[in-house]
């Protein structure tokens, strides 16, 4: 019986012993999670902060696309009407040479019936 009980308290031991020794295990393995967590949650926050980031860049390439466009519009209305007007004033010019010629054609000739009187 005290064989028995001798080998009980070895058991005993060697079952604290484990017992410790997994707690130690599990205290180390609490810590590495803790750590592992505190690593997944920097590196989260710097990718929302890069997210954030690139949505605000995302907004202002879009902001100075719109203005970049309604210039464009602008500018194209205004050449448009730049060669209106061009043309305007090359067919008004055309007609002014015209009536110039005309006129230079009529003194040419009274300055001949003058001459010739």
């Amino acid at each position: 019986m005290e064989g028995d009980l001798n080998e009980m308290e070895i058991q005993l031991s060697l079952a604290s012993r484990q017992a410790a020794e997994a707690q130690k295990q599990l205290k180390a393995t609490h810590s590495h999670l803790k750590e592992n967590i505190a690593i997944v949650e920097r590196r989260s926050n710097l990718q929302q902060a890069e997210l954030d980031e690139l949505r605000s860049l995302v907004e202002q390439t879009e902001r100075g696309r719109k203005v970049a466009e309604q210039e464009l519009l602008e500018v194209s209305e205004r050449v448009q009407l730049l060669h209106s007007h061009n043309t305007s004033l090359l067919n008004q010019m055309k007609k002014l040479e015209c009536d110039t010629a005309q006129l230079q054609k009529e003194v040419e000739e009274a300055v001949q019936e003058f001459q010739e009187c």
